[in-house]
């Protein structure tokens, strides 16, 4: 697990996309600034990833037919639009294959699983309704609460708590919640 206390590209000049909202913005050399402005070197190293899978280029041109630079914008957005601590890319260039965060179009998104990544450990996807269920299970919140939450009655909780561990290969909340924090699922508390 990573374990610091500043985002990629506030010292350095990795390379952190994130999206606030409203806009896509990154962060390089400590500055933030809009996708608009991005580097030629690194736009080319996007356009290079893009062209890399024929469904996400197809896709991205569906959504924006003439504009690069909305399909570059629309890219770093779903595979990279959470602020965390791993640069999305490194200073030598290298790109990351792309983090969770919570868009709000999860589950409605012809895009999703291909644009955006599905999020995976152990090799296996996690899918929306067990990272809802990660969510609950790290707080204190309890099997009820989370069954009344969900909507879902409490022996199916119990089942789907009992899938998802066997999954993760894990036996204890306190490894659920590395792993949520690991995956950008939950942030880091900090004492």
């Amino acid at each position: 697990m990573i374990n610091q206390s500043y985002y990629p590209g506030m010292i350095d000049s990795s390379i952190e996309f994130f999206f606030d909202g409203t806009n896509t913005l990154f962060l390089t050399n400590g500055c933030i600034s809009p996708i608009s402005q991005i580097p030629e070197k690194i736009k080319k190293i996007i356009i290079s990833e893009i062209r890399k899978d024929s469904k996400v280029e197809h896709i991205l041109h569906n959504w924006f037919p003439y504009n690069q630079i909305k399909q570059i914008e629309e890219f770093v957005k779903c595979r990279f639009g959470g602020l965390d601590f791993q640069a999305d890319i490194t200073e030598s260039g290298r790109l990351q294959k792309g983090e969770y965060w919570d868009c709000p179009l999860r589950g409605k998104c012809s895009g999703e699983g291909k644009v955006c990544q599905h999020i995976r450990y152990n090799n296996q996807i996690i899918n929306s309704t067990e990272i809802t269920l990660i969510k609950l299970l790290i707080t204190d919140l309890t099997n009820n609460e989370i069954s009344s939450t969900m909507n879902i009655p409490l022996g199916t909780i119990h089942l789907m708590k009992k899938n998802l561990y066997e999954k993760l290969e894990i036996t204890t909340k306190q490894e659920l919640a590395l792993i949520a924090v690991e995956k950008n699922i939950a942030q880091p508390i900090t004492l």
